[in-house]
């Protein structure tokens, strides 16, 4: 997969690892980003080879392939035909549009382009592995018969678009409303299916990297598989082996940097005036690329502030994407030179 992706050697080269680990690695994050959907009856016998199912063809397979995608991450396509038998996965039987197949392209540039991106940015190889992870993830999303939850109808069970949808999986569309499209998702609750992170902005850019700290579905991806492939569980008069529900971001508060406890300060005291230099971790009168990569990994929380306390420009003890953003114009156009008053 690497080497169809143009990526293998590179990759290896900037990690120190063997290219048959990385192939290896590849394989296993693409065969959880498939699995990250089973639930109950929902099961997937992932191979690796040439497809056995022609393109349209039906067969209940979903072929993954490298390709050209536009300028796309990945682009699925998905053939139907309608049954007037279709058995649902609770078991009831309704008339209606039954997927037979589909298939995912995965775009070689955008993919190789996004890679050194991230290995530009210091980031380590789990992170690479995780957006190949969240990206097949995706794509399979589609082929199961999920859209995106912020383009077109969006439909919950209650205003809050981030939180668990509990769905009564023998009537599975009963509870659902229209509701406006959400829009910035807290990080760990970005959902896996959400649109455009393709074109993403500089705005974004953290919180995908934040979301790579864990690639399994948000809530909102788990209530459409429910929706879509709904399980009702039977009691087996005989030890069985049970279905493990697919893990789901927690919503524990993440790790962030604590204010200290404020005290009396004398308004005699004098302060340090922000550098001029935005970024300019090491004072020399520059930002590097050491330096942007710095400021990424205390922005994440990777770092504490004190790596580079310069970099917070306005104070409020933490690295933003607009601090971010002023340190790679600085580092573009050069150091502005400080006026003395």
């Amino acid at each position: 997969m690497l080497a169809e992706l143009g990526l293998a050697e590179e990759t290896a080269a900037h990690y120190q690892v063997a290219v048959g680990v990385l192939e290896e690695l590849a394989r296993q994050v693409i065969s959880d980003g498939i699995r990250s959907w089973e639930y109950g009856p929902l099961r997937f016998d992932v191979q690796f080879g040439d497809p056995e199912i022609e393109p349209g063809e039906e067969g209940n397979e979903i072929d993954v392939v490298v390709g050209n995608a536009g300028t796309y991450f990945g682009w699925t396509s998905v053939w139907w035909r309608f049954s007037e038998e279709r058995l649902l996965t609770n078991g009831q039987q309704s008339p209606g549009d039954t997927i037979i197949g589909a298939d995912i392209t995965l775009n070689r540039d955008r993919i190789a382009d996004a890679a050194r991106a991230l290995m530009g940015l210091g980031q380590p190889l789990h992170v690479l592995a995780a957006a190949l992870q969240v990206l097949v993830a995706h794509e399979v999303g589609h082929a199961l018969g999920l859209g995106h939850p912020n383009e077109g109808r969006f439909f919950d069970t209650d205003a809050d678009p981030y939180n668990r949808m509990e769905i009564d999986p023998l009537d599975p569309f009963r509870d659902l409303q229209i509701w406006p499209n959400p829009q910035n998702p807290p990080a760990l609750l970005l959902p896996i299916m959400w649109g455009g992170l393709s074109q993403t902005q500089p705005s974004s850019l953290l919180t995908l990297l934040r979301r790579l700290g864990d690639p399994s579905l948000a809530y909102d991806d788990v209530g459409g598989r429910d929706v879509l492939y709904p399980v009702v569980d039977r009691p087996s008069p005989t030890p069985t082996r049970t279905a493990t529900a697919t893990p789901t971001p927690s919503t524990t508060p993440t790790a962030s940097v604590t204010p200290l406890p404020s005290t009396p300060t004398p308004t005699n005291t004098p302060r340090p005036t922000a550098s001029p230099c935005r970024g300019d971790c090491g004072g020399d009168g520059a930002v590097t690329v050491d330096e942007i990569v710095l400021l990424v990994n205390i922005a994440l929380e990777l770092l504490a502030l004190e790596h580079c306390p310069v970099g917070d420009h306005n104070g409020d003890q933490r690295i933003t994407v607009d601090e971010i953003i002023a340190a790679v114009n600085v580092a573009l156009n050069g150091c502005p030179v400080a006026s003395s008053t």
